[in-house]
């Protein structure tokens, strides 16, 4: 497969690959139903990304050197 797929970049040249793989996506995504992203039911708790930063002068995450 793989041997195959190098002969067929190399006869066809790589745009005429790329084209056929765009193509080939684009039918894909226009198939495949748009899915809602559901919410994270535990996302409220989880730290802010500024709670786990490490400040200058302290070895611990923000929150445990301010306290």
């Amino acid at each position: 497969m793989v041997g195959g797929l190098g002969g067929l970049v190399r006869s066809a040249g790589r745009p005429a690959v790329t084209d056929a793989i765009r193509t080939w996506a684009e039918a894909v995504r226009s198939v495949t139903p748009s899915l809602p992203i559901p919410p994270a039911p535990f996302a409220g708790k989880l730290p802010r990304p500024s709670d786990l930063v490490v400040t200058e002068g302290c070895t611990s995450p923000r929150s445990a050197c301010s306290s």
